[in-house]
């Protein structure tokens, strides 16, 4: 065992397993624990006099005071950092405000409504090729409630992360059940059990719902065109 001995207030005597031994005043050795530990233990018993190895016992002794000690330095260098407990608390509350922040600024930005101009400024294309959409099925526009002018256009038709046939497929859905768009528009921004509490728009932009885990594109599809039906076969008129 290899054994590296030194003097001084903080630690006298360490091996190199790395357990701990009993401080040694080991007097005029200290010069020895600067060659290091190698030539220490190449170093013949004559020079270690009387000294035994045997009375070597290992512990380890720590104090409440030691921990204190340590404590405030860890605090102290966290702190030149600007790293200390509660400013690393205020700086993740913070964070998590602006995140909430975030997705709420996020969730109304998916159902904001724009006008055929607005539309057609946002897609950089002329008003008609707006209305030319809307007529071939790929958009839709609604009345705001209470409203019986002015229909604009769900901005999240614009989406990248939009499942265009899927939309496609709605709109046909509600047509052929002779229900207008003010009422799809109501039903794609109310929340729904069967999408875990999201809206028809959120799981049309790629949403979450554990019941949809594994299926694929189509499966997917199909399972939310039932939730649609089963919306249709609530609202739509009954032919006497």
């Amino acid at each position: 065992m290899h054994v590296v001995l030194v003097t001084g207030a903080t630690l006298k005597a360490v091996s190199r397993s790395g357990s701990g031994v009993k401080v040694l005043d080991l007097g005029g050795f200290a010069e020895l624990a600067a060659k290091g530990a190698d030539q220490f233990a190449q170093s013949s018993y004559e020079q270690m006099g009387d000294i035994r190895l045997s009375a070597m016992e290992s512990l380890v002794e720590i104090s409440s005071g030691h921990l204190h000690n340590q404590a405030s330095r860890f605090s102290a260098a966290l702190g030149r950092y600007d790293l200390v407990p509660e400013k690393i608390m205020q700086a993740a509350s913070a964070q998590l405000e602006a995140a909430s922040a975030e997705a709420a600024e996020n969730a109304e930005s998916i159902y904001r409504v724009l006008s055929a101009q607005e539309m057609a400024a946002l897609m950089e294309c002329s008003v008609p090729v707006i209305y030319q959409r809307e007529a071939a099925g790929e958009f839709f526009s609604a009345l705001a409630p209470g409203r019986r002018n002015g229909k604009r256009f769900p901005a999240f038709l614009v989406d990248d992360k939009l499942d265009r046939p899927l939309m496609m497929r709605v709109i046909e859905a509600y047509r052929e059940a002779g229900v207008g768009t003010t009422q799809l528009w109501s039903f794609l921004r109310a929340p729904q059990n069967e999408f875990a509490g999201q809206t028809a728009v959120q799981m049309l932009l790629g949403g979450y719902a554990p019941a949809y885990e594994g299926m694929s594109r189509s499966e997917r599809a199909d399972a939310i065109m039932d939730v649609v039906d089963e919306e249709l076969s609530r609202v739509r008129p009954i032919v006497q």
